[in-house]
C-alpha cells in the first residue's frame, strides 16, 4: 500500500469536518437576560415531552396570554432574581432558561446540561395572539 493514501484520506476527512458546526456551549441566562428576551414578545414554545406548540404573549406589566389549539388562557409571569422565569395560570412554576448558540430552552434543574423541557422557537415583538375584539381575558381560562 502506498504511504500517501493514509495521508490523503486523513486530509480529506479533516477538510470535510471543517464545515461542521462546533459543539455549542450551554449557559444559564441571568434575570436581566430573561427579562429582555421575554418582555413584550409573543413566544412560540415547543414542549419536547408532549409535542405541543403554544404561543404566549408576555406583557410588560406581568400579565401573560397563551394560545394553544383554539383556546386562550391568561395568567401572570415574573422573573426571579436568580433568573428563573415563573408562569402562573393555576399554580406557579419557575424554571431556568438556557441559551445554546442561537437556541433557547427551558430546563429542569440548575445545570446548563439539564433536561430540556421546552424549546423556544421564535420571539416576535409585540402581541401576535390578541383574542377576537382585542379584549384581554379575565380569569385563568378564556374562550372567546
Amino acid at each position: 500500500m502506498n504511504r500517501r493514501y493514509p495521508i490523503l484520506l486523513l486530509t480529506l476527512l479533516l477538510a470535510g469536518c471543517a464545515g461542521l458546526p462546533l459543539g455549542r456551549e450551554a449557559r444559564v441566562l441571568d434575570a436581566d437576560e430573561v427579562h429582555r428576551l421575554f418582555t413584550d414578545r409573543t413566544v412560540e414554545s415547543y414542549n419536547r415531552n408532549t409535542g405541543l406548540t403554544s404561543f404566549t404573549y408576555y406583557r410588560p406589566d406581568g400579565r401573560v396570554l397563551q394560545r394553544r389549539f383554539w383556546s386562550w388562557r391568561s395568567g401572570s409571569w415574573r422573573v426571579r432574581p436568580d433568573g428563573r422565569i415563573c408562569l402562573k395560570f393555576r399554580t406557579e412554576r419557575c424554571r431556568r432558561i438556557v441559551a445554546e448558540g442561537d437556541r433557547y430552552y427551558k430546563i429542569a434543574g440548575r445545570d446548563p446540561q439539564a433536561k430540556r423541557l421546552v424549546r423556544y422557537r421564535q420571539f416576535l415583538p409585540g402581541n401576535h395572539i390578541a383574542p377576537p375584539g382585542g379584549r384581554w381575558p379575565r380569569g385563568p381560562v378564556f374562550r372567546p
